[in-house]
């Protein structure tokens, strides 16, 4: 018996490519706040930041439900913290600091326009509705769609 699954069995769900997009975004986030941590002065918050985005890359990689939101909200997070302090960098700033902030504003952008490229084209594909109707001289059913 062929399996109909268009997933792969450690997935609970389908993942599209908008999502695998946003889930190579997150662990770039991830990676990069690597980068952050000898610049920092609270090595804290670049680990959580690099945990928290690590967790969603893998909750959407798995397809699971409802992962999608969490991710928009950190990588619209990441994307305002990162362009802030980027504007407010000035050029005593260590150069891997602004380059940590950059990689992580690209990143975060990208992977929200991916999330939101998705959103789009999902609320646009709707099913279409087959109406069946019987016909009362020949007792066959007649499909419509509409």
């Amino acid at each position: 018996m062929r399996s109909s699954l268009t997933y792969a069995a450690w997935q609970a769900g389908p993942v599209s490519t908008t999502n695998r997009i946003a889930v190579v975004a997150l662990a770039g986030i991830a990676a990069d706040s690597t980068l952050l941590w000898r610049t920092v002065s609270d090595r804290a918050i670049a680990l959580t930041v690099g945990a928290i985005a690590a967790a969603l890359a893998i909750r959407v990689v798995r397809g699971l439900p409802r992962s999608t939101e969490p991710a928009a909200i950190v990588l619209s997070l990441v994307a305002l913290a990162s362009l802030v302090a980027l504007t407010i960098a000035g050029p005593g700033y260590s150069p891997r600091l602004i380059g940590a902030l950059a990689v992580a504003a690209v990143l975060s952008l990208a992977g929200l326009s991916a999330l939101g490229v998705g959103w789009i084209r999902e609320r646009r594909a709707s099913p279409g509705v087959i109406a069946l109707t019987r016909s009362a001289e020949h007792g066959v059913a007649i499909a419509q769609q509409q």
